[in-house]
């Protein structure tokens, strides 16, 4: 599906308008790792991509990879303000102990996220235990202006991955990609299972996003 141009000009030269939550959403439904990756913005500096509110100039691109044995990371940029940023973002984990019968509500695993921050336990794997994530932001200069940056990404094709386009393959430990882009009110979120074989036009787009943003397969930014 591709964007309507007219969002696209309203970033791009629109008044510094609040607007609320998206309003126009193109994701894959109840899929765990989108899920998961939404929590890690939502409970770190990023914020929330889907939810929070807006202006007409913001441009926002998140590029999470891994989710296998070999970590997961993130690459960001955004235009928040008419101020252009990008960053690297590191999934930090830690396991902590729980009751055996304990009832892992979103409140309580925020709590255990708190406790993992201020420090890990070195003995939380004896007895029943959870793994907590939370991510570390670093700054990053770009090599390019960044709205030049995001041109290419736009031209490599960002906004038209579509929501979930290997939904029927089943990834056991391999590397994926989840893609989330919000302008304006409009967010659109992928996830990308990849396969070093495969050449299918949403595998292509997404790995030369990657590429812009520094951020290859089997390789952090």
């Amino acid at each position: 599906m591709r964007w309507p141009s007219v969002t696209l000009a309203l970033a791009v030269a629109g008044a510094n308008v609040v607007l609320p939550q998206a309003t126009q959403v193109s994701a894959p439904s109840h899929n765990y790792l989108l899920e998961i990756s939404q929590r890690w913005g939502r409970t770190s500096a990023l914020g929330d991509l889907l939810r929070d509110p807006r202006d007409s100039t913001d441009i926002e691109v998140r590029l999470w990879g891994g989710y296998g044995l070999a970590g997961t990371a993130g690459a960001i940029l955004r235009r928040r303000a008419g101020t252009w940023s990008q960053f690297l973002a590191q999934l930090q984990e830690c396991p902590v102990r729980v009751g055996p019968d304990e009832a892992i509500t979103d409140a309580r695993l925020t709590q255990l996220e708190a406790q993992a921050k201020r420090a890990c336990p070195e003995d939380s794997t004896e007895g029943p235990f959870i793994t907590v994530h939370w991510l570390t932001l670093q700054s990053l200069p770009l090599s390019s202006p960044q709205a030049e940056v995001w041109a290419q990404l736009v031209q490599a094709g960002v906004l038209e991955v579509p929501p979930e386009p290997h939904a029927k393959w089943m990834m056991l430990d391999g590397f994926t990609y989840v893609l989330g882009v919000r302008v304006v009110n409009v967010y659109r979120a992928s996830v990308v299972p990849q396969s070093e074989s495969s050449t299918e036009d949403a595998d292509l787009k997404v790995r030369k996003v990657a590429r812009i943003l520094g951020f290859a397969q089997g390789k952090r930014p």
